[in-house]
């Protein structure tokens, strides 16, 4: 994942061909396109954005006669390890497709596993962290929360899952103020492959942050894959972390 991939297919097509592709579908980031020049062949391309093992059945025709034939490519995750503080990855905005703290673990072993992200945003800023499981088949059951360099839970966010919740439960009586724990389970009753939040860092400067995503069940393997989506943080590399909710330290990122 996130490495240049490139393989041609070759085919004995006359003529003008065309390629697509006729079942299932190609890894993310992935495209089939004809060799320019000869179009009897095709190629495979691309850097893929997420991990998995993808089947998918590639046609080729020109117009009179068609062929196909399946394909496998197996995406595997570089990601390290990141289940502390001390080894979070970086993160910033955008969307990301890593797997729950992915190890050599023997497929199918369950592990209580989880992953840290270190980011930064500015004092009063507004950022919305977002995350979604991955996949139809036992997906994990992610929740977040926002914590600082001592794992300390913050307590300025908006938490979306208590603004309606069960009727056994009591909402959110300042669903607009930003007094809220900064952990979530479910964005959503019912919705328990998701999880969001929205955090505003107090102090002034840039503060320093992490978000933590714990494996709610208990049963995470490498396997089990989800998407991480920031905005409103911080794009710009930092030298030094203003006072505030980070305990004021010294970043080398």
């Amino acid at each position: 994942m996130g490495t240049a991939y490139s393989a041609t297919i070759a085919s004995d097509c006359a003529g003008t061909c065309s390629w697509s592709v006729s079942q299932g579908a190609l890894p993310g980031g992935l495209t089939l396109a004809a060799v320019s020049g000869n179009t009897a062949s095709a190629t495979i391309s691309g850097t893929p954005s997420a991990a998995g093992a993808f089947t998918f059945t590639v046609q080729v025709t020109n117009g009179t006669s068609t062929g196909s034939k399946s394909y496998t490519i197996t995406i595997q995750n570089t990601q390290t390890r990141n289940d502390s503080i001390a080894t979070a990855t970086p993160l910033t905005n955008g969307t990301f497709n890593p797997s729950i703290s992915p190890y050599a673990d023997l497929s199918g072993q369950a592990n209580a596993d989880t992953d840290y992200y270190v980011l930064t945003a500015a004092a009063g800023a507004t950022v919305q962290i977002d995350v979604d499981a991955i996949g139809s088949t036992n997906p994990m059951d992610p929740v977040i929360e926002i914590v600082n360099s001592s794992g300390q839970r913050l307590m300025t966010c908006q938490d979306p899952g208590d603004d309606n919740p069960p009727s056994d439960y009591v909402a959110d009586t300042t669903p607009t103020a930003w007094d809220d724990e900064c952990i979530n389970d479910d964005r959503s009753i019912g919705a328990n492959t998701n999880s969001t939040l929205l955090f505003r860092p107090s102090g002034t400067g840039t503060i320093q942050f992490f978000v933590h995503v714990i494996d709610w069940r208990g049963d995470a393997r490498p396997d089990m894959l989800y998407t991480i989506k920031v905005a409103g943080a911080k794009l710009e590399e930092l030298t030094e972390v203003a006072t505030g909710q980070n305990d004021s330290q010294t970043t080398n990122r």
